[in-house]
């Protein structure tokens, strides 16, 4: 290298890119009923078009599942009421706090578990059904990907919340005393 060259790249003309959209908006005065798009730019809007669609269903995921979690919290709370013969009698035979907390839990441990595997099943057949339709009607190949991790995560959120569910009815409840739960 000479002393008087420097180290930089040399420039690049910005010719091309200026034609272009001098071009395109030429064409576009002209026709406007038309319009022109590069590979990039489709790729771009259709990258965008799948985050905000992604968003859109995770915020109806978390809709839906707040609203289970309430719907949970009243069906445990009947159940309790239902039972609090059974539970004022259980506990005068004998049954500690911790046996019938258990029972409760684990009643709601099943129930939320036999549903949200149901639900899962559901909602990946109708899913896969909606793809299906898709690459029918419009003649394209698309593949159905399961999303496990949602699933996953949806799954240990409502047995979390089942769990809570069954807690805050039962707990209130297992604090009386037998003869105080009997008298009703």
């Amino acid at each position: 290298m000479s002393r008087g060259a420097s180290a930089r790249p040399p420039q690049t003309h910005r010719r091309p890119i200026q034609a272009h959209v001098t071009t395109h908006s030429r064409y576009a005065r002209l026709f406007p009923q038309f319009s022109v798009q590069s590979t990039a730019e489709a790729r771009d809007h259709a990258r965008a078009v799948y985050w905000i669609t992604q968003v859109l269903f995770a915020l109806l995921l978390i809709v839906a599942v707040v609203i289970a979690v309430f719907a949970l919290i009243a069906s445990m709370a009947g159940a309790v009421l239902e039972r609090r013969r059974e539970v004022g009698v259980l506990k005068a035979l004998g049954l500690r706090r911790g046996g019938l907390f258990k029972l409760f839990l684990l009643e709601a441990l099943v129930l939320t578990l036999s549903a949200g595997i149901a639900g899962g099943v559901v909602g990946f057949a109708l899913a896969w059904l909606f793809v299906y339709q898709a690459t029918v009607l419009m003649e394209i190949a698309a593949a159905f990907t399961m999303p496990y991790l949602t699933f996953a995560a949806t799954l240990v959120i409502s047995l979390l919340a089942g769990l809570l569910a069954s807690y805050i009815p039962t707990r209130s409840l297992l604090r009386q005393t037998a003869a105080g739960i009997l008298r009703g």
